[in-house]
């Protein structure tokens, strides 16, 4: 068996949540942050056996976050854009990934380090993490029989963190270049955008609308066994058995190590700085925002 598969959703849905805690089942090889800053040098992969190790592998892997040398899950797609250039997104040149994007001698370069990684890790599953846009199109392109486990959360709390987010940055965002964003949305999304305040909460509630009907539009040309939703509550409030639940999907049950793993690291639920934090009025402009289409022309 040779099983690739990617946890998605739109950002802070939980996807990376699941990927550190599904990461402690020993089927996974996994892309780690010293690969992630240096795509190119795969070699470095091998620093994930360690954690196979008997009795000291696990020692090493209940503290991979804090000792320096030791490698973690990588939380940022440099990975994928070095190998996938049609990847990432610019901020001033909007556009949806798809398979479009990727030339056939990028797809078996992808192939070609995945497989490596594979190989240099020892594993048959190999397991990886992104937010924003599906792209299952495009990585169905480069790794046809390719399973994806969506995480979803109330949009509300969605775009309620992706406006702070953007408050705390000074670089190019959807937000500041929410102009040329709309220039590209479905009419419908762009008329109820305008037809609520110009706030960056609004605008976050209709992108995140956006990518959910996106999601929705793509899983829609892929077998239904090769996709999964998740609710990122159930990931909060039942770990052991949410995370059960998706190795079952892949055909697997929970390691030892996977459980002892969940049972040990708790997952703070963060929803409750909404319902603090906004008025009645802006939250009632909120839930327009990522209301639900009817008929949504994607």
């Amino acid at each position: 068996m040779n099983q690739r598969v990617f946890l998605v959703g739109a950002p802070r849905s939980g996807s990376r949540v699941m990927l550190d805690l599904i990461t402690g089942q020993p089927d996974f090889a996994w892309v780690s942050n010293k690969v992630n800053a240096a795509p190119e040098k795969l070699g470095l992969s091998g620093k994930n056996r360690q954690f196979d190790w008997p009795l000291l592998g696990e020692y090493w892997f209940e503290r991979r976050y804090h000792v320096k040398r030791l490698p973690h899950p990588a939380e940022d797609t440099d990975f994928w854009e070095h190998y996938l250039s049609g990847f990432k997104v610019d901020p001033k040149a909007p556009r949806i990934p798809g398979p479009e994007d990727v030339s056939d001698e990028e797809a078996k370069r992808c192939l070609d380090a995945v497989n490596e990684i594979q190989i240099l890790q020892n594993k048959d599953f190999f397991v990886a993490q992104y937010n924003e846009w599906p792209r299952v199109a495009m990585l169905r392109k480069v790794f046809p029989e390719a399973k994806f486990i969506q995480l979803q959360r109330d949009p509300r709390s969605v775009a309620f963190r992706l406006a702070k987010s953007w408050e705390k940055t000074s670089e190019e965002t959807l937000w500041t270049e929410r102009e040329a964003w709309k220039g590209i949305m479905p009419d419908p999304l762009r008329a109820r955008f305008d037809d609520l305040a110009d706030t960056p909460l609004n605008f976050a509630g209709v992108m995140v609308r956006w990518w959910h009907e996106r999601y929705k539009q793509e899983f829609q040309d892929i077998p239904d066994e090769d996709w999964l939703s998740l609710a990122y509550a159930d990931l909060l409030a039942h770990p052991q058995k949410t995370v059960a639940r998706a190795l079952k999907f892949l055909g697997m049950k929970a390691s030892p190590r996977v459980k002892r793993y969940i049972k040990f690291h708790q997952i703070q639920d963060k929803n409750q700085r909404l319902r603090k934090d906004l008025s009645d009025d802006v939250a009632a402009q909120l839930e327009r925002a990522v209301k639900k289409v009817p008929q949504l022309d994607t």
